[in-house]
């Protein structure tokens, strides 16, 4: 074993032992801060869900509905009437309101972008909130790197009446080159959302596993490798693009920060450490954007909402070349 990974290996104890003394010192010196109970002003255009639970898939308070098996702690509710009520402030919620107040500040026709998509949950959770303000003509734009979570987000668009053949869905990676990508599946699946790219912008050998093959930790896996830009190019515009691609998240808004800037309104990205958090900022700051939420990495933070610990780093942004004159505000 090479004499730097030993020492890591040696000191790794003692580092998490001074982070947790550190991490309990810190909640003595300033003890948490709980939430008030008021919720940030948007929700109040979004009345919770009120119907009939079918008892197989888990509600939500916009009456999405989400299938047990993409989440384990999800679990179904209970069959019969239902009642539900928004979530209590935790790191999603500000991911919740960024995308609300995109919708709510839509236009004739709405347009979303979700790299890393996972199953889908965002676009799907923003198409069931512009039902409740009036339906209008509504582009999905999903790129998901994984086999059986782009299987699942057709399956999901599908539990809340949406035809994936009308929206736009993309089995690849995404990152600063074209070609292939190579990434490993995730034996857990508990853990089975955060898998981060090993290879990219490989030459293209072949097509990955046929019909999103279940693969999970047997051995890399290789999937189409895209790039921004191009895909961007296609679109008029962009309400809101959410941005949760596992490390890649620099790589690709930096690559494609002209079409980000010609074409994005609102940009929110998970990032995944607080080098890539501290980049990002500075890129959007050097466009000129309004920066809305900025929670560093794995910290702490004293919101308007109480104390939130975060694990991904939020940078919540907003364009003000494409924002409405409220939004400027």
């Amino acid at each position: 074993m090479p004499i730097p990974s030993l020492i890591r290996r040696l000191l790794r104890p003692s580092v998490y032992f001074l982070r947790r003394s550190l991490r309990r010192l810190n909640d003595v010196v300033r003890p948490l801060l709980p939430w008030d109970g008021a919720h940030h002003p948007v929700l109040d255009r979004f009345p919770p869900f009120c119907g009939e639970a079918d008892g197989k898939f888990s509600y939500d308070s916009f009456g999405v509905k989400t299938d047990p098996r993409f989440r384990p702690q999800l679990k179904p509710s209970p069959a019969g009437p239902l009642s539900t009520s928004h979530p209590e402030p935790y790191a999603p919620y500000f991911e919740l309101v960024f995308v609300l107040e995109s919708v709510a500040e839509a236009g004739d026709s709405y347009t979303m972008v979700e790299l890393g998509a996972g199953y889908g949950p965002w676009m799907v959770t923003a198409h069931q909130a512009l039902q409740q303000l009036g339906p209008r003509p509504v582009r999905l734009v999903g790129v998901e790197m994984v086999p059986h979570h782009f299987e699942w987000m057709h399956d999901h668009f599908r539990n809340n009446g949406i035809d994936p053949a009308g929206q736009r869905l993309i089995h690849a990676a995404v990152s600063d080159a074209e070609g292939e990508a190579i990434y490993m599946p995730e034996k857990n699946p508990l853990l089975d959302f955060g898998q981060s790219l090993l290879q990219r912008g490989l030459p293209t050998e072949g097509t990955s596993p046929a019909g999103g093959a279940r693969i999970r930790g047997d051995r890399p896996v290789r999937v189409p490798c895209i790039v921004l830009g191009p895909l961007l190019s296609e679109l008029d515009a962009v309400d809101m693009m959410h941005v949760d691609i596992q490390g890649e998240e620099l790589r690709v808004l930096t690559h494609a920060a002209e079409a980000i800037d010609d074409k994005v309104r609102r940009l929110f990205v998970a990032t995944h450490s607080r080098a890539i958090h501290r980049r990002l900022r500075q890129l959007m700051i050097r466009l000129g954007w309004r920066i809305v939420y900025d929670f560093d990495y794995r910290k702490r933070v004293r919101t308007p909402f109480g104390d939130v610990q975060f694990l991904d780093g939020l940078l919540a942004c907003l364009n003000p070349k494409r924002a409405s004159q409220r939004e400027r505000m």
